[in-house]
């Protein structure tokens, strides 16, 4: 049951095949939740304690019928959790569907089992699902282009002039002001800044400045 590993080039397409299926030129920020429920068919089922019990903020049901998630991620300061978390799992549905039809034939032991002693490549699974979640909640052509432009301008470069003066290198100067960036961008994407500073350097546009641009 070890899924194949899956190049991010090779998940950026089929993440370009979900939006083609599902929302062609989705907008910003993404609406993953009416992506799961309406585009997928999937319930999205609270569960209190979710998180204290089982170690995860959620999980997609072994039938695909639905992804439970910790109550508390409904809460507005969880935003960005919650939406990562509906985009993690969407990525188990669209990437991993094979893997969950041959778990859905184990026994409740053979179930158990298997999360004390998985036999699956969880940092495959796992890693997957969180590039595919990246992909769909901070879009490619929406990331680099007037959005990241726009940020940019918007944080202004006397920040990092700054921190010249002050005696900082160029280099830590661009990693700050790119964190800036990454935060500026969350906001507009619903995403997490770490969401938006890994796409970035996935997309070789990390730092957002270099020396030569100052």
């Amino acid at each position: 049951m070890r899924p194949p590993y899956l190049p991010y080039d090779r998940i950026r397409g089929i993440v370009d095949d979900f939006w083609a299926t599902h929302c062609p030129g989705p907008p910003i920020p993404v609406p993953i939740e009416n992506v799961i429920e309406q585009c997928l068919g999937l319930d999205i089922i609270p569960i209190p304690g979710l998180r204290d019990s089982l170690g995860r903020d959620g999980y997609l049901r072994l039938d695909r019928t639905g992804i439970a998630i910790d109550s508390q991620l409904l809460e507005d300061r969880y935003l960005t959790r919650y939406n990562f978390t509906l985009a993690h799992e969407a990525g188990h549905l669209t990437m991993h569907a094979q893997v969950y039809e041959d778990l859905a034939q184990l026994s409740l032991d053979g179930w158990y089992d298997l999360h004390l002693y998985p036999t699956l490549d969880m940092a495959w699974f796992e890693r997957h699902a969180d590039d595919f979640a990246g992909l769909v909640l901070v879009p490619t052509s929406l990331l680099l282009g007037q959005h990241l432009n726009g940020a940019v301008e918007a944080e202004g470069r006397d920040a990092i002039e700054t921190c010249l003066a002050l005696g900082v290198s160029a280099e830590a100067a661009l990693d700050m002001f790119s964190v800036k960036v990454c935060e500026r961008l969350g906001r507009i994407f619903e995403a997490h800044a770490t969401t938006v500073q890994i796409r970035l350097k996935r997309e070789q546009r990390w730092p957002v400045l270099t020396p030569d641009d100052l």
